[in-house]
């Protein structure tokens, strides 16, 4: 599947950046400076498919690569403007010229602690340098709307009509050790132009991330599962003593894929959909692929079994997913709230109060969670929402497939390491319970594009298994439990 870290095609796609003297690699790591690659369209039984490399301190890259029968051909696609990048401070646009992460950075006077650039997840106790994709800017690009030069030398690049198959993925590196083995690289956007070369593809996590501390503290057997995920250190974890100065340092941040404007998605005449895979986490800003009302298409009000949310249409939505390491939603309001997100004390969601409600079309496949929070994440306070109806809905479904590879910072805060982190609920997104409506495209078979069409899905009845009861006992004995 796309979305898998594993996916062989993709370790034959390099990741690049600037070669650096030492002295900047150094200075690369302290800053925790990180890269991604965008795969655009991989049409599995076309002749090219396009991948972007994007750099925090280097300009941004797409690559398309053609399928010549053997082994995939990079060539170079010219990365469009305002795509993915730098936010501006309002959280709406990505910055021209800007194609790498926004670093966070904060304010400190006294015992406040402002959130200037970027974000901080109070749930996990770390910092956020976060790509943002702007998905208008994405539609209008895709589509053919947007006729600003360097859109159309992309679409000059990359022909949208026979070359797009609607999957998208996004990689941040599994290594940070340059490959000088290979040819360098020209890296061309908005007029700018660098050249590059690729990292190394990691090795496999031996580590459980479950664990509370920087190497394994429950005496367990190293991994089996070959699991590469983003490199370890760009998912630091501290040793010692964990005061709030050491969770703002940029040492202990993580990479991030940031969406906005994404209450449309791109769709061109007879497009599949969209599917979004990528192995880092997904801050998700407002609605998606929605007309973000959470009562329209959700059969929210019925109680009947086969009462499944429908696609409006009308609005433009189509089948859609996500694959991610995590997932959290913040409300259309987070430019208001980001401000106030390192703080991740006793009840301190409620300086980030949720003023709008969120309604999510599409699947998502996520890290597994704890079942409270309902696979989801979220780091603002919806008290007030959820005491009138639900805060947070999705149309499709949500399913925990894996653990996530981004192991929180359990002491943060104060916090005590044995505990689980929905005990500390209050202290960074209390009330963020979603409804999960199934949705009747899924019914129909109609997916997006990407999902394996193997099986058939439908609900089914079930019985609860108690371990108590002697009848319930006797089943779990024959299934071996």
């Amino acid at each position: 599947m796309v979305a898998s870290s594993r996916n062989p095609l993709l370790r034959r796609l390099p990741l690049r950046h600037l070669p650096p003297h030492q002295h900047q690699l150094q200075h690369q790591l302290q800053l925790q400076l990180q890269l991604l690659r965008l795969y655009i369209p991989m049409r599995m039984n076309g002749r090219r498919r396009i991948a972007t490399n994007v750099s925090s301190s280097r300009p941004t890259n797409i690559q398309s690569f053609q399928d010549i029968g053997v082994e995939p051909v990079l060539t170079p696609v010219r990365l469009p403007d305002q795509l993915i990048g730098e936010a501006n401070a309002a959280i709406t646009a990505v910055q021209s010229g800007r194609p790498y992460p926004e670093i966070g950075s904060y304010t400190v006077s006294g015992s406040s602690v402002t959130v200037d650039t970027s974000l901080h997840d109070a749930r996990i106790g770390r910092g956020v340098d976060a790509f943002t994709l702007d998905m208008a800017r994405l539609k209008a690009v895709i589509e053919g709307t947007a006729t600003d030069a360097t859109a159309v030398n992309f679409r000059n690049d990359f022909d949208v009509t026979t070359e797009w198959n609607g999957i998208i993925y996004i990689e941040a590196p599994t290594s940070i050790t340059p490959d000088f083995t290979v040819t360098p690289n020209t890296t061309n956007s908005a007029g700018i132009s660098v050249a590059s070369v690729p990292f190394e593809y990691g090795n496999a996590e031996l580590q459980h991330p479950d664990r509370w501390a920087a190497t394994e503290n429950f005496s367990r057997r190293d991994r089996t599962d070959n699991i590469v995920p983003i490199a370890p250190e760009l998912r630091k974890d501290p040793t010692g003593s964990v005061t709030d100065s050491v969770l703002r340092s940029p040492e202990f941040a993580i990479p991030a894929l940031q969406i906005i404007n994404a209450d449309s998605l791109p769709n061109p005449t007879g497009g599949p959909g969209l599917t979004i895979g990528t192995n880092m986490p997904v801050y998700m800003v407002g609605s998606y692929n929605c007309d973000g009302n959470v009562y329209s298409g959700t059969n929210l009000a019925s109680t009947e079994p086969d009462a499944y949310a429908y696609a409006t249409r009308d609005f433009g939505e189509i089948p859609a997913a996500i694959f991610c390491d995590t997932f959290t939603v913040l409300t259309a309001g987070w430019a208001a709230n980001r401000a106030d997100s390192f703080y991740g004390h006793n009840n301190a969601s409620s300086t980030r109060p949720a003023g709008s409600r969120i309604e999510i079309a599409a699947c998502i496949a996520t890290g597994e969670y704890p079942v409270f929070e309902f696979f989801m994440h979220a780091v603002e306070h919806y008290h007030s929402l959820y005491n009138s109806g639900p805060p947070i809905v999705f149309k499709g479904s949500v399913v925990g497939m894996f653990k996530s590879e981004i192991q929180g910072i359990k002491q943060a805060y104060g916090r005590t390491v044995t505990n689980q982190v929905e005990d500390y609920y209050h202290a960074h997104g209390a009330y963020a319970i979603p409804s999960v409506r199934y949705h009747q495209d899924l019914v129909n078979g109609i997916f997006p594009p990407g999902i394996s069409m193997a099986l058939v899905v439908r609900p089914s009845d079930h019985r609860f298994l108690r371990p108590g009861n002697a009848d319930d006992a006797a089943v779990l004995t024959r299934a071996g439990y």
